[in-house]
């Protein structure tokens, strides 16, 4: 996917989180849950290309689990709006 696309997936990614301050999944559930059910058909590379924009910005930010795994959501300023 192109500069373009990624571009896409990081509005959809916005979008959804807006709607949805405070939900948190790994890229492949990004990926399956937010964005296919939205017609946005982005691989799990494709979303970790948006999710280092967003994270860049300020607006998401990733947050480590015990097993290793990583999630990521809305950055806590911008839940707090």
């Amino acid at each position: 996917m192109g500069d373009r696309g990624i571009g896409s997936v990081v509005e959809a990614i916005r979008d959804y989180l807006t709607r949805h301050p405070e939900a948190a999944d790994s890229p492949e559930g990004i990926a399956r849950c937010w964005l296919s059910g939205r017609g946005v058909d982005a691989s799990v590379s494709d979303v970790h290309a948006a999710l280092e924009r967003l994270i860049e910005q300020g607006i998401v930010s990733a947050r480590r689990l015990p097993d290793g795994g990583q999630i990521y959501g809305a950055a806590a300023a911008k839940r707090a709006h």
